[in-house]
């Protein structure tokens, strides 16, 4: 996550570090940052500085042998000031752009599910039209947003082959708890089970816990989904 103690110009400095610890099976992921960033900004500075820094970020991505970087396409503007139709153009437009500018990098770049008024989980199928990017579905941020297990299973089916890449994070309700698989109500058997035949996309356990132990048991629960 390229937030706080993984900001860029922090890990630019380790690149050699990061990469030798890498195990060879091991592939990498970035989480591009989301603190200060608005990409569907009307005022056009503080848009084209945000694509800077994402940019910058996937620049990193590559340099650290990353294939893929997740990152929010959302913004804090308020839509009844602005007009929604003119926050959702300039989203649609910066996704696009970093997908292009991913692509170049050879670093695929997904915009992630949050809840709000532009990129929920129901909001997807229209960016898919209007873009040509995949996405990274998140779980616990579908479930905030009002998705069941049922309309959950129902959007992978639907929409698996543009599914990249998945937060799993479990919760106990329509809150952003970031739970690790199995300690919440998420069905991920009905999620997963839902991916197209041949589906070649990654996962990640996203939960925040500093207590790996709780961690690995989320990891032996999404071992047993998938097998």
């Amino acid at each position: 996550m390229l937030e706080g103690p993984g900001e860029r110009r922090r890990l630019a400095e380790r690149t050699d570090e990061i990469t030798d610890a890498l195990p060879s099976s091991m592939g990498l992921v970035t989480h591009l940052p989301f603190g200060g960033v608005d990409i569907g900004a009307p005022l056009e500075h503080v848009r084209e500085g945000s694509l800077r820094e994402l940019k910058a970020g996937v620049d990193l991505t590559a340099d650290l042998g990353g294939t893929k970087a997740v990152f929010h396409a959302d913004t804090s503007v308020r839509p009844e000031i602005w007009g929604r139709e003119t926050v959702r153009s300039n989203v649609y437009e910066a996704v696009d752009d970093l997908h292009e500018y991913g692509r170049d990098q050879s670093v695929v770049v997904l915009p992630e599910n949050v809840p709000g008024p532009f990129v929920s989980v129901a909001s997807f199928p229209r960016l898919f039209d209007r873009t040509t990017a995949s996405m990274t579905l998140d779980t616990g941020h579908a479930r905030v947003s009002g998705f069941d297990d049922d309309d959950m299973a129902a959007f992978v089916a639907d929409h698996g082959d543009r599914i990249a890449h998945v937060h799993l994070n479990d919760t106990r309700g329509p809150r952003d708890e970031h739970l690790p698989v199995g300690m919440g109500t998420i069905d991920f058997d009905a999620v997963l089970g839902a991916l197209p035949d041949g589906w070649a996309g990654t996962l990640t356990v996203e939960a925040l816990t500093a207590d790996f132990e709780y961690v690995e048991t989320g990891v032996r629960r999404v071992r047993s989904f998938l097998e």
